[in-house]
Parts: structure tokens; C-alpha cells; sequence
């Protein structure tokens, strides 16, 4: 700031940036004061989320300890050796996936049977595969019980157009029965 003396000689003021920079820290102390007020006041933590993270920052830091233990103990072709391994084909579904393999296994049937009635050639395919390993996947004694009545009522119809069915079906029975104890199949050489 700059003012006139009575002989009418300018004189200049001047503010040590020293000083301003003093002014400027108590005004941003004096803003956070009154934040962290307002904060106790409105009953909100300001050091929630600091804390969260300083907590999730230790145990991250555990855990490193952890492996970096088990990797100086065993080596590290351990701790390669059991990294996991995930096929979206071996991944059981739980919204209702029993009701879903009834009603796959019983589509494929009819299916086979449509194409029986009206001549339409039937081969195994890649696609048939995959789709009996699903079924396979969600197998439960409720289905197997399903699969054997249908495989016992196509075969008491003595059609011979049904055949395929009948094998279809048979062999659906057969797949699910045999996996009923297994929760996991290597199908990678298959």
C-alpha cells in the first residue's frame, strides 16, 4: 500500500513475504479448526477414512510378512506351484442350479426326440460335449432319479425311433451318476 506525507513525499509500505505467509497459515489453520468443529458438531468422523486406511495399510503389510515367510521357508516354487486355476466350466452356479440342470437335461431330450420324429440327423458334437459337462457340473440324485424314469419310459415304448433318445437319455444318466461325488473335474485333456 502506498500514502502521501504532508511534504508530499510518497512513502511505501512494505509486507515481509515471511509475514504473509505467517498470515495465510493461521487463516488455513483457523479455516480447520472450524471445520473439525462443525464436523464434532454435525457428528462426523474426519478420520474415518484415514484410519480405515492406515488399518488396511498394516494388514496389507502383514500379509506381505506372510508370504515372504512361506516363500524364505518353502521357495518360491511352492508358492508358484499352488497358484489357483479357474475354467468358468467347472464353476458351479447356486441360483437354483439344480432346477436349471432338470430343466437343461429334459430340453436336450425333447429335443432329441423332435429331431427323432422328424428325420433330422443327430452327431455328437463339441457343442453336446460342453453342454453334458454343465449338466454333469450340476448333478444332484434328484436328477439321476429324473434321467433313469425318462431312460426307463423311452425304452418301455419299444419305439425304434426313439433310439437316440433312448441312448441320450441313457448316457446323460450314466455321465450325472458317475459325478455325483466329484466337485471338481480336470476337463483340460478332454
Amino acid at each position: 500500500a502506498s500514502a502521501t506525507s504532508s511534504d508530499g513525499a510518497l512513502k511505501v509500505s512494505t509486507v515481509s513475504s515471511v509475514e504473509l505467509q505467517n498470515v495465510r497459515q493461521r487463516e488455513i489453520k483457523h479455516i480447520q479448526q472450524q471445520i473439525a468443529v462443525l464436523a464434532r458438531y454435525a457428528g462426523i468422523d474426519l478420520r474415518q477414512d484415514g484410519r480405515l486406511a492406515e488399518s488396511r495399510q498394516a494388514n496389507s503389510k502383514q500379509l506381505q510378512t506372510n508370504i515372504d515367510n512361506a516363500a524364505a521357508e518353502f521357495g518360491d516354487e511352492l508358492i508358484t506351484g499352488v497358484q489357483p486355476r479357474f475354467d468358468a466350466r467347472k464353476a458351479r452356479q447356486f441360483d437354483s442350479y439344480w432346477n436349471w440342470a432338470r430343466q437343461d437335461a429334459y430340453e436336450w431330450i425333447q429335443q432329441t426326440i423332435a429331431m427323432c420324429i422328424t428325420g433330422v440327423a443327430t452327431d455328437v458334437d463339441e457343442g453336446d460335449k460342453e453342454r453334458l459337462q454343465q449338466i454333469q457340473n450340476r448333478a444332484d440324485l434328484q436328477l439321476v432319479q429324473m434321467l433313469a424314469g425318462t431312460a426307463k419310459v423311452l425304452s418301455d415304448s419299444n419305439n425304434d425311433v426313439l433310439q437316440p433318445a433312448i441312448e441320450l437319455a441313457q448316457a446323460l444318466h450314466d455321465a450325472c451318476k458317475r459325478s455325483l461325488s466329484k466337485l471338481y473335474r480336470d476337463t483340460a485333456d478332454k
